[in-house]
């Protein structure tokens, strides 16, 4: 199992890499069963009483809306709290042996949302090719129970989908391969709780030593894609 704590990749953390290399390679994704360590999910479960939204639009090439969110601050301690947690070396080698990436991992983009069981949030199919992302991973941060919300990654030619994740509980995780050949989406939330996440990507560059010193020079994080337009709501 592997597991992020506060202090890295927890202690015991491990996983069949070889089991796990062949999964990813067929299907292109792979679960990862309480990736969250219960310290964390209990921090976690203290942070998302009164979280404040803007919401995210996502624009494909052509200038069209392909998904619409509800997106944390990147300055909230949640959006922080993940985003330490993601960036580290240790979870960056394990996922480039799992993945048989060649590039090294040095950084991880990231956002926290929320799919409410609401039409006006949706997600189509698309790739997310862009800005040296590699590898996606999306963690789940809903406490209560969800209903719909499940991922799909499929085949960008053949249109076959490669492999669905549903049952995804409070802690678990799922990375999935970035490029061309390959779109993923999330389907409709249809129960009455929202589908919160982190998802980001890994990626070569930058460095995220060199990017912690812009961060802490600004006094914020900067992970979040330019190339997304956001409207702010109240």
């Amino acid at each position: 199992m592997l597991q992020v704590s506060f202090h890295g990749l927890s202690e015991g953390s491990s996983i069949d890499v070889a089991s796990a290399r062949e999964e990813f390679a067929q299907t292109r994704c792979l679960f990862l069963k309480q990736f969250l360590d219960l310290p964390v999910q209990e921090r976690i479960k203290g942070m998302i009483d009164k979280l404040e939204y803007y919401t995210r639009i996502d624009l494909d090439t052509e200038g069209k809306v392909f998904a619409r969110e509800l997106t944390l601050d990147e300055r909230h301690p949640l959006a922080w709290l993940m985003f330490m947690l993601l960036n580290q070396d240790a979870l960056f080698d394990a996922i480039q042996a799992i993945t048989g990436s060649e590039t090294p991992f040095r950084y991880f983009r990231s956002r926290v949302y929320e799919f409410s069981p609401n039409p006006d949030h949706y997600d189509s199919w698309h790739d997310d090719d862009e800005k040296d992302q590699t590898i996606g991973l999306s963690v789940n941060l809903s406490p209560a129970p969800i209903e719909g919300g499940e991922f799909e990654i499929r085949d960008a030619n053949s249109l076959r989908v490669l492999k669905k994740v549903s049952g995804s509980q409070f802690g678990d995780a799922h990375i999935f391969q970035i490029g061309p050949e390959y779109q993923h989406r999330v389907l409709p939330v249809t129960g009455k709780n929202g589908r919160l996440s982190c998802a980001g990507w890994f990626c070569p560059k930058p460095d995220f030593r060199s990017e912690m010193k812009e961060i802490l020079r600004n006094r914020m994080p900067s992970n979040d894609p330019s190339s997304h337009a956001a409207d702010t709501v109240g």
